[in-house]
């Protein structure tokens, strides 16, 4: 383990598809058929609840807010209706809300819907419409008021379940991101009304669970450069990156994932390192050369102290000081990060999943 450790635990193996979770004093860690909650300062099992639907797989779909942990199961009832729950937080069990789709599929497709995130009291679910309704069939996107239970909204959508599809909502603004199709789409939250949608050919999009970086005006992201969207005009924002020395790095990638930060944009930099960017405008704040390629697909984890940055090999981790701009130590890892790493800011915990491997690292 790394020296620097605080905790390690040995787990069963972990689903890829589902980075761990922070919320309250947990990390949330997924397994083939459970969840288990660990305690974020000790790394102590707090609970595990295991799910399963006649002996097979039966999939959760967690999002939270604040403190509050939300998930869908697929249901035997009468008509598998999708419904959703919130999770208790001390003991893992499931309380059902007074929220259900009774004409969306929770179970042949169910391990395909998404509880995409909750956010300003709105859920919003990705599912498939059943194959009997000729009406408005295939997928959608629909926002449900948690207060009250009501469908705000529904919209279709002109894509499969099997592509998945990743989500992040500030204010007014839904983006929702696309893998396969290498596609962005901004929503209105209010109306479900698409403001406009993006094409990046060719970038490999795929991002795991709160990848996508904005704020109340505008998306930050990153292909052959670092750049602003803004809601109101896709075309109106800054660029970063033209020109500069990035390395040996090739291709249409050579920014990482962005991560946004009390105004400040950060990401990996070819195989250089680190650039810190005004959000405003796209001026270069500072930047920092690490020793090592840094990982393009791991968004960088910033603190009150560091900025925490994998390589591209994922054995190591630098943490880089925010006030001299300097990397101030670096931690060899075991193994590859299986999905991206998290904060658990709370409990001042970097937590990241290799296979069957849990760790926490100081996070400052």
């Amino acid at each position: 383990m790394p020296s620097r450790a605080v905790w390690w635990r040995q787990v069963p193996p972990t689903d890829s598809q589902f980075p761990p979770l922070a919320v309250a004093d947990l990390i949330l860690v997924q397994h083939d058929r459970s969840l288990r909650a660990l305690d974020a300062r000790t790394g102590e099992k707090r609970w595990t609840s295991s799910y399963t639907r006649d002996g097979g797989y039966a999939p959760w779909t967690l999002a939270l807010e604040k403190d509050r942990l939300y998930a869908f199961r697929d249901e035997v009832n009468p008509r598998n209706a999708l419904s959703l729950h919130s999770v208790d937080l001390k003991t893992g069990s499931l309380r059902s809300l007074p929220v259900s789709l009774p004409d969306f599929d929770g179970g042949r497709r169910a391990h395909e819907t998404r509880l995409l995130l909750v956010a300003g009291g709105t859920a919003y679910v990705y599912a498939q419409k059943r194959a009997e309704e000729k009406s408005d069939e295939g997928w959608h996107i629909v926002a449900i008021d948690l207060r009250t239970g009501r469908e705000r909204w529904r919209k279709p959508v002109g894509y499969d379940g099997q592509d998945g599809i990743t989500a992040k909502a500030r204010g007014r603004h839904l983006v929702t991101a696309r893998p396969m199709e290498d596609t962005l789409e901004a929503w209105d939250t209010r109306t479900g009304k698409v403001i406009w949608d993006w094409s990046l050919p060719g970038t490999g999009l795929f991002l795991y669970r709160n990848q996508l970086a904005l704020d109340s005006t505008c998306l930050y992201y990153s292909t052959s450069e670092l750049r602003s969207i803004p809601f109101r005009d896709p075309n109106g924002g800054w660029r970063f990156g033209k020109g500069r020395d990035k390395g040996l790095a090739t291709g249409s990638r050579l920014y990482g994932r962005p991560a946004l930060k009390d105004g400040v944009v950060y990401a990996a930099e070819g195989t250089r390192g680190l650039v810190a960017v005004d959000a405003r405008d796209g001026t270069l704040l500072w930047e920092c050369d690490i020793d090592q390629k840094p990982n393009l697909d791991t968004t960088p984890l910033v603190g009150k102290k560091y900025v925490y940055l994998a390589d591209d090999r994922s054995s190591q981790i630098s943490a880089i000081d925010l006030r001299d701009h300097k990397v101030a130590w670096t931690t060899p890892v075991p193994s590859r990060f299986d999905t991206t790493p998290v904060a658990h800011e709370r409990a001042r915990r970097f937590i990241w999943i290799s296979g069957e491997i849990v760790c926490a690292l100081p996070f400052e």
